[in-house]
């Protein structure tokens, strides 16, 4: 099949910015995530989230509910089959309809304690085109910046493991995309992988329009 794939013209040259996690990752935060004043792509009413099994806690959705919650139970996805995290077996993906075609600076992921290094970014330009890697961590992790914030309830004891594994991967501002999917390929602990939040956000001096690529584009075809 014909792979067609919007490139915007615009450069990009800057590295992708932080944003306040104190903030973001409250039960009752009202806020959309944001860096350097633009919000997440994904907290949009346009979004709408698939994956491939549903777990034991809340649904896919969750990862782009437009507040972020911090509930144990039901703010995070996970493929696990019950509460001591027994991985559902195989690869696992979450996907990301846009609803609209963007472009993106950095992808961050906000993984619970139960969170994978092994995955890949993909993105494609409709439901008919094929997936193409937008960052593959097993062969590009230099791009990718983790850090690590509260304890989770799920593990007690003298060494508590975190609460957040946070992600932040830098991606190419050049590609225009209508999907995002986060193929996961095997969790980095013994249990099933769990995802709180997934955000994507445009390049800092990005010419976006209500969310959309307003910058000329150029269709690659395979």
């Amino acid at each position: 099949m014909m792979w067609r794939l919007a490139l915007a013209l615009s450069a990009y040259g800057g590295a992708a910015a932080d944003w306040n996690l104190d903030a973001a990752l409250t039960s009752h935060d009202t806020q959309h995530r944001v860096v350097a004043g633009a919000p997440s792509l994904t907290r949009d009413p346009r979004v709408v989230a698939s994956c491939d099994v549903r777990g034991n806690l809340g649904p896919c959705g969750v990862v782009v509910q437009a507040s972020p919650g911090g509930d144990w139970l039901r703010d995070r996805w996970q493929a696990a089959s019950d509460m001591g995290g027994t991985a559902i077996k195989g690869a696992h993906w979450i996907a990301l309809d846009m609803g609209r075609v963007v472009s993106a600076a950095s992808v961050v992921i906000d993984w619970e304690a139960a969170y994978a290094a092994d995955y890949v970014i993909e993105v494609r330009a409709s439901a008919d085109d094929a997936w193409r890697p937008l960052f593959d961590a097993a062969v590009d992790s230099k791009r990718r910046s983790t850090r690590e914030r509260g304890a989770s309830p799920g593990v007690p004891g003298p060494k508590p493991v975190p609460l957040h594994v946070i992600d932040t991967v830098a991606v190419s501002a050049a590609v225009a995309f209508a999907e995002l999917r986060l193929f996961i390929r095997r969790p980095a602990r013994g249990w099933g992988v769990s995802v709180w939040q997934i955000d994507a956000y445009p390049p800092p001096k990005s010419h976006l329009r209500g969310g959309s690529v307003a910058s000329p584009v150029a269709l690659l075809t395979f």
